[in-house]
């Protein structure tokens, strides 16, 4: 489903609605946790409990499973990923004629359970 049969999907989780920039996304994010051989799981889209203005109802973010990835690892995975995903819009906006997502960029935030990844107006 997500091009990419190294992704897996936690049973409940709802990709219906997900804009497109954040499926191709995934598929960068599940290469780098396949370069190191963790394990890859999206484990929260559109569902769920989020704030009222959180970017999961518009379709703009995706959460992703933490504990496959060592802890002494983590802040640098986060980075790599920002890292690639940011590369690849700067890309993107600069090869098209109208640059959609120049003023956006991605963000993985460590959170308690889960890394999530949304994109965002830069801050």
């Amino acid at each position: 489903m997500l091009l990419d049969p190294y992704i897996k999907v936690k049973p409940g989780v709802v990709l219906f609605g997900v804009h497109p920039i954040m499926i191709t996304s995934a598929i960068t994010v599940a290469g780098i946790y396949k370069k190191y051989m963790y394990e890859c799981w999206i484990t929260g889209g559109r569902e769920g409990s989020h704030s009222a203005r959180s970017l999961h109802y518009k379709g703009f973010a995706l959460d992703w499973r933490k504990w496959t990835v060592p802890i002494k690892h983590r802040r640098s995975f986060v980075e790599e990923v920002q890292i690639a995903l940011n590369r690849g819009l700067l890309n993107a906006a600069q090869n098209a004629d109208t640059p959609l997502y120049i003023n956006k960029e991605f963000q993985m935030i460590i959170e308690k359970t889960h890394f999530h990844l949304e994109l965002d107006d830069k801050k």
